[in-house]
């Protein structure tokens, strides 16, 4: 310390002769360290000012090429700050002003004695932030292995220099996209899809996957005098598909009832869609109206009347068949929230619904456990048999214990309105 005070007093007086001031100085120096990246502090800018005040001030060039004429070191006169008349015991600020590389310090400041000069504490040159990036979006964020797309999303926002590329990492899904060139990547660039701001800019890609598992996709937002960001990923989900397959019965001399439910992300959405994917033999698809406690019905005369109502998981239904019909859905499992039990006042409690494709429950029984004290009857349509099997509460219990699977319809039957999640 004793030599770096003795090496400032030679440059104060080194700076007296140079300027010829023999009055009216009082010198603030200090050091100011390399950045981290390597980046020399000498040819960047030094102010010092008064709090407040950063437009009245006095700079200096860090190094040879300024006042201190040394590596790292700098050297301003406090009494040649405008405005200002300096007084021992002012407090005077400084910091290093961007040069146009980004490169900056924090502010320090130094309390000025009634010595020629004053040194302030040592600063490092602190490099530009690279881009800021968030707002990481999976669209949908989950999709089926080897068939199903996603849109990927990342927000980026300019924090000095322009964006020169953002980059997602698909290796790890083994996610493929063709751009219109044609050619494929396994590491993509991502396009500006909008600008929310002058400096905030949504970036965007559609990729499939070709691994099973759950991932956090890297992404890349580089400026373009080369600052990285790599601290955020899109998080992304892929799955099996699952294939449900319907055997839908039609009883010779009888009825082609069956009871259904589509517990699969499909493209299922309505009545007739539902009708459509099992196919001509389908003549009727109808579903329980809770609320007013009838039937809803679309039929295939005349290209389709009736209720297009709309297909949900968590509902049951009931389709018609003219002839044994096998039609499959694939598609992936979806959850199945909160279920309205209604029973309408002065009328039944009747509700047709559908079971998650992992149910834990097992048969009749424990459907009317879970449900709870209100569930006074679970019932299934036989469709070999085309009549009713049932469960009811009375005496703990009797009827026919059937078994539940998961795409089948069941009608519930309660004694006051009930909200249940099924598991």
């Amino acid at each position: 310390m004793e030599k770096k005070i003795v090496f400032v007093l030679v440059l104060a007086v080194a700076f007296l002769v140079m300027t010829g001031e023999a009055v009216a100085f009082h010198g603030i120096t200090g050091t100011v360290f390399n950045a981290t990246d390597g980046t020399p502090a000498n040819g960047h800018t030094v102010i010092i000012y008064y709090f407040g005040d950063e437009a009245n001030n006095v700079s200096d060039t860090i190094g040879p090429t300024g006042a201190s004429g040394t590596n790292n070191m700098y050297m301003c006169d406090a009494e040649m700050i405008s405005n200002h008349t300096w007084v021992p015991g002012a407090e005077i600020y400084v910091e290093v002003i961007d040069n146009g590389d980004g490169y900056t310090t924090e502010p320090v400041s130094v309390v000025t004695t009634t010595a020629a000069f004053d040194v302030a504490p040592d600063m490092t040159l602190l490099p530009p932030l690279p881009p800021i990036v968030s707002d990481p979006q999976a669209i949908p964020p989950e999709i089926v292995v080897d068939t199903e797309f996603t849109e990927l999303r990342i927000t980026v926002t300019k924090t000095y220099f322009d964006i020169a590329n953002v980059t997602i990492n698909l290796t790890p899904i083994g996610g493929t996209w063709v751009p219109m060139d044609g050619s494929t990547y396994t590491w993509l660039t991502m396009y500006a899809m909008s600008n929310l701001s002058e400096d905030i800019t949504v970036y965007n890609c559609t990729t499939n996957a070709s691994v099973v598992g759950s991932f956090n996709l890297i992404v890349n937002a580089t400026d373009i005098k080369g600052k990285s960001n790599t601290s955020v990923s899109i998080p992304l989900a892929v799955t099996n598909a699952t294939t449900r397959d319907y055997n839908l019965v039609k009883k010779a001399g009888s009825t082609g009832k069956n009871w259904i439910s589509i517990p699969l992300d499909t493209t299922i959405t309505n009545a007739s869609s539902l009708m459509d994917a099992i196919g001509a033999n389908c003549d009727a698809v109808s579903r329980w109206n809770p609320e007013e406690q009838k039937s809803e019905a679309w039929i295939s005369y005349m290209g389709g009347m009736g209720i297009d109502f709309d297909v949900v998981p968590g509902e049951g239904y009931e389709v018609s068949v003219t002839a044994n019909t096998t039609f499959n859905l694939t598609g992936i499992p979806v959850e199945i929230g909160q279920i309205d039990l209604i029973k309408k006042p002065s009328s039944t409690g009747k509700n047709w619904i559908g079971l998650p494709y992992s149910t834990t429950m097992t048969n009749a029984s424990s459907l009317m456990d879970a449900i709870g004290a209100n569930c006074d009857a679970v019932s299934r349509w036989n469709p070999e048999e085309q009549k009713s099997e049932a469960w009811i509460s009375y005496m703990g219990g009797m009827g026919i214990n059937f078994d539940v699977v998961p795409g089948e319809g069941y009608e519930v039957s309660v004694t006051a309105n009930t909200t249940w999640t099924p598991n």
